[in-house]
């Protein structure tokens, strides 16, 4: 097996959040970022992380996973595909599923046949726990999927032909169920931890969507970093799924704490906060079983989450100045 650092990577949705730290994290391994290339159709990234990305001289090249013919030519040179394009929100999945089988499913198929037909690829398939739906913690990856939203089903869908694909072709891939992933990059996105932060530091009022007892199991994006690459390089099982997350249950409110406390220590605003309706498609409780992924990937988070908030937060304060 080559070390990680010998193999040709494509990031799909790499302008992204996560997409951006994972090219970062991998030329801070030791991958030459001549061997890193990002496929992005540009409409929902961060707007200054092309420019990052091309300072760090990596490859940044506008498309979408719908155009197969745009996606085939940037497979052809890659040895391993993280497929992370996707339409993220459960809201915009509610609102318009249409888009978001089109974009979740039609992508991802449009991923694992380009790859099947070009040969020699492993994919990396950027799943979530909303595919399981209200399953009782702590979720793990025997459990069965009853998704709640279009967004959780369309996961599932990616995750099935993910296991079909490695099944009947030998396409090798892992599907990576991430938990609430936070951390430097994330200003401007709408997930609920950069929002209460970018708030709180504006001095506005946070708002809580239900009673605020709806768990999430948080992860540090540096540690997600890590347990995408290891997948990228390990030999697992066909159609491999892993929960990963912290192994920890959060409660919105006791996020919020930690987040107005935080910013109170660093800044000396102190963010009042409501409550709001409650979602329909809101899962309640959320926190996974890692110890799949840390036996087969040898993977374990390193970063708590109140280390995390602090960093994140500090990011954000020197972003913003």
């Amino acid at each position: 097996m080559l070390e990680h650092n010998n193999y040709r990577w494509l990031i799909t949705g790499g302008c992204g959040f996560i997409g951006a730290n994972l090219a970062s994290f991998l030329v801070a391994k030791g991958v030459a970022p001549s061997r890193i290339t990002i496929f992005d159709n540009l409409s929902h990234s961060n707007p200054s992380n092309p420019d990052f990305l091309s300072a760090l001289q990596i490859n940044v090249v506008k498309g979408d996973i719908l155009n197969v013919a745009a996606l085939s030519s940037v497979i052809e040179y890659c040895d391993v595909i993280v497929h992370l394009a996707a339409s993220t929100s459960v809201d915009v999945s509610v609102a318009n599923p249409q888009f978001d089988f089109d974009h979740n499913v039609t992508g991802t198929f449009n991923v694992l046949e380009t790859a099947r037909k070009l040969g020699g690829k492993r994919v990396v398939f950027a799943s979530s726990s909303a595919a399981l739906g209200n399953a009782e913690p702590p979720i793990h990856e025997n459990q069965a999927a009853r998704p709640i939203s279009p967004y959780g089903a369309s996961k599932l869908a990616g995750e099935a032909y993910c296991s079909a694909y490695a099944h009947s072709f030998g396409l090798a891939t892992a599907c990576l169920r991430f938990g609430n992933v936070y951390g430097p990059g994330s200003l401007g996105s709408l997930a609920v931890v950069p929002n209460f932060i970018a708030r709180a530091l504006d001095g506005k009022t946070l708002q809580i969507n239900g009673d605020g007892l709806a768990t999430r199991d948080y992860v540090y994006v540096s540690d997600l970093c890590e347990a995408i690459m290891r997948a990228g390089i390990s030999v697992v099982p066909a159609g491999s799924i892993y929960q990963i997350a912290s192994n920890s249950e959060t409660t919105v409110s006791e996020l919020l704490s930690i987040i107005v406390s935080k910013v109170q220590e660093k800044t000396g605003f102190v963010a009042d906060h409501v409550f709001g309706d409650a979602r329909k498609s809101d899962i309640k409780r959320s926190y996974s079983d890692i110890s799949l992924a840390n036996k087969e990937l040898g993977w374990q988070p390193s970063t708590s989450l109140v280390d995390g908030l602090s960093e994140t937060i500090d990011l954000f304060i020197k972003q913003r100045a």
